[in-house]
Formats: C-alpha cells, structure tokens, sequence
C-alpha cells in the first residue's frame, strides 16, 4: 500500500517539534502520528488536500429526486449559513467532485450502460469533450476549489455510476507553504496531539514528555506523573483533531461530501 501523502514532510516535523536527532522509538512514534493526523484532516475536510490523481464514478446510486447530493452542491452565504446551488440544479447539469481543489481533468466518460459489464464499459465514443459537451467551474486559472463539473449539452445521466472522471486535485507542499499556511498549522497541532498522547500512554517522562496537570512528582531519580483526565480534556483523546485545528480549516470543507 502506498504511503499516505502528508501536508509536511517528516524533516520539518522533526525540526518543530525539536527532535534533531529522535530515537527509535520517537521515530516509530511518528510514523503513526503523521499519517494519522492527515487521516484526521482528510475525513474533516471531506478531500485530501495533497495533491494527487484519481478516478471516480458517478453518482454511487440512482437520483430518484431533482435534488439530490450527488448532482446537487452546497455554499456558504452570509454567515456560514448552508444554502443550495440553484444554477444548473434542476436541469441536473452539475456534477460536484469529491476531491478540492481540482486542477485538471484528464478525461470525463459518460455511458449509462456502463454497468452492463462488470467494472465498467467505456468505449471511445462515450468521451465527453472539455468545452463542447463540459467544463469545469475555474475562477483562478488551473484552480477550482468549488470542483462543479457543468454539462454544457443537456443533463447529466441519473444511472448509477455512469459518468467516469479521472481528474488531479490538491495542492503541492509548495503550494501548501505559499498559499495555505492555516493547513499546516492545522496539521502540526494534530500530530502534536497524536505525538503526546502516544508518548503520556507509553509512560511519563520516561517516553520522552508528558502534558497535563502534575499529580505526583520526586526528585531523587526523577519522575513525573500527569492526571489523565486533564489529559483527555487538553488533547481530545476521544476525538480526531483539536478543535483549534477545525477551526483553522473549516471554510475549506467540502460541504457536498456531507449532504
């Protein structure tokens, strides 16, 4: 299985966190807790944000209804109040893709018997053309954070995964550096949080730090005993991500991936 594409590098982390020179187990530590962490923000977002290719179907079930969320899309007006997109909605013109933001799309099939044949049948003459038959909702040039697909000829099919996009969305870690510095505040307060709860469950001092209000502490060979449930509360053991961090990334969820 490939490796999780993280927001930052495990070089930077290190540099952070000040592990210029980790042990084994500080090491191993955060082999869980960086992927982890992006797994974390993943779900919250809805979409991975680093950059990579995919190939998607749509829509997963039959559109029994107009709107529907999977040719319907979602937005934010005045103050983060959820609304629906009416352009293009009852003709079911758009298409809304799982993953932000897109870049490019390689190529968009469009077969309502594609099903008919087990994985799928996508002959040539089921290629839909960029501009005459689609196009993709781009304000900035070579960016679309809204990912809506317009069919630009009639509607789009309502049989069950007919329509086959492959597309490359997200961001470099370069781009992420210039153009979203909140993400990798984001991701480094959640692989905080994952490093201190791996190393408070391992023991103490003695796996490297603690967090926590200090219970018990002695001086002759030295220790340190943290409460456990101020722990909890601090790092949110029973939740995926600090709270901080959603706050940092919630204007760039994708909002059509939880209606």
């Amino acid at each position: 299985m490939a490796a999780l594409a993280t927001v930052m590098t495990a070089t930077e982390i290190k540099a952070i966190l000040g592990l210029s020179s980790p042990t084994a187990q500080q090491t191993a530590i955060l082999g869980i807790a960086m992927p982890s962490a992006q797994d974390a923000i993943n779900t919250f977002l809805g979409y991975n944000p680093v950059q990579d290719t995919y190939t998607e179907y749509y829509p997963e079930q039959s559109n029994a209804k107009v709107r529907s969320e999977l040719i319907d899309a979602w937005e934010r007006s005045g103050t983060n109040k959820i609304v629906p997109v009416e352009r293009y909605v009852a003709e079911r013109r758009m298409l809304v893709l799982r993953r932000l933001p897109v870049r490019t799309i390689v190529s968009v099939y469009e077969n309502p018997d594609a099903w008919l044949t087990p994985g799928g049948s996508w002959p040539a003459d089921t290629l839909l053309a960029e501009g005459d038959q689609w196009v993709l909702d781009v304000l900035t040039a070579g960016i679309s954070w809204t990912g809506f697909l317009i069919r630009n000829v009639g509607p789009w099919s309502i049989q069950e995964r007919c329509v086959k996009v492959t597309y490359t969305a997200g961001l470099t870690q370069q781009e992420i550096a210039d153009t979203w510095p909140a993400l990798r505040h984001a991701y480094m307060l959640t692989v905080q949080t994952n490093y201190n709860e791996m190393l408070m469950h391992i023991g103490g001092h003695a796996g490297g730090g603690g967090v926590g209000a200090i219970v018990q502490e002695h001086l002759a060979d030295w220790g340190v005993q943290y409460d456990q449930a101020t722990n909890a509360l601090l790092y949110g053991m029973g939740k995926r991500m600090p709270a901080k961090a959603a706050q940092l990334l919630e204007q760039k969820v994708n909002l059509a991936n939880y209606f």
